[in-house]
């Protein structure tokens, strides 16, 4: 069996890249042009007659529906044709001639030494946080404008694992969050902190959230809009 291909953090970066300006004719493949072509168009998820635009907002192939939300033109991909991450973002490269690692032939296992994935090497995937996004509503509505700390970036694509709905296995599933550099004293040595960003709505009135509470132990805890966890990184 041949073994699937993990892009590596290069990899992905020189592809996106390489996309920015480029979305539309990308998306077109898999939209139609006719969707593409101006806002307010019918949405491929959800049914809506008019609710879909691209906006190609952040450079990454952006799209909006009133319904659906925010989806980058990766997630458009991924959602469409049933495909992972790493499938997706292989599959544009070689749209782009841009050749994926290939995977070696496996090998006996020897004592563990690797190459990790570095709180450095997630930093450099990070981008600025800009006005009116998820991230800088989010950070606004803590008092704090996210645009003056260098120490905040955005990130689209965060990993976290979740438990499956019947507990045998683990999922991974991916959220928009923000990345806060936390330095040390030693020179190019820092740890990330990654406040995820979902999309669970607080309950509007008080007399809801009592309501939701009595129902569900564990509700008052799915009241918050984001999670908030400190990742130590392999």
């Amino acid at each position: 069996m041949q073994n699937s291909i993990q892009p590596s953090a290069e990899f992905q970066q020189l592809v996106k890249a390489q996309l920015k300006g480029n979305w539309k004719s990308v998306l077109e493949q898999h939209l139609g042009a006719e969707v593409l072509a101006k806002p307010n168009q019918p949405c491929p998820f959800c049914g809506g007659s008019d609710r879909f635009s691209f906006t190609d907002k952040f450079g990454n192939g952006d799209c909006y529906c009133r319904h659906c939300g925010h989806r980058d033109g990766i997630k458009v991909i991924m959602d469409l044709t049933h495909k992972n991450f790493s499938e997706v973002i292989v599959s544009l490269g070689a749209q782009l001639g841009i050749p994926a690692e290939v995977p070696s032939e496996p090998k006996p296992k020897k004592a563990k030494s690797r190459k990790t994935f570095t709180s450095k090497d997630l930093w450099n995937l990070g981008s600025q946080i800009e006005k009116d996004t998820s991230p800088d509503r989010y950070l606004s509505s803590r008092g704090l404008n996210g645009r003056n700390f260098q120490s905040l970036r955005f990130f689209d694509h965060l990993r976290y694992a979740e438990k499956s709905k019947d507990g045998s296995s683990w999922e991974e599933k991916y959220y928009e969050g923000i990345l806060c550099r936390i330095d040390s004293s030693e020179e190019e040595c820092f740890n990330i902190l990654r406040i995820y960003l979902t999309t669970v709505k607080k309950p509007k009135s008080r007399h809801q959230r009592k309501s939701l509470e009595k129902k569900s132990p564990a509700a008052s805890s799915s009241l918050e809009k984001s999670t908030l966890t400190t990742a130590g990184l392999d």
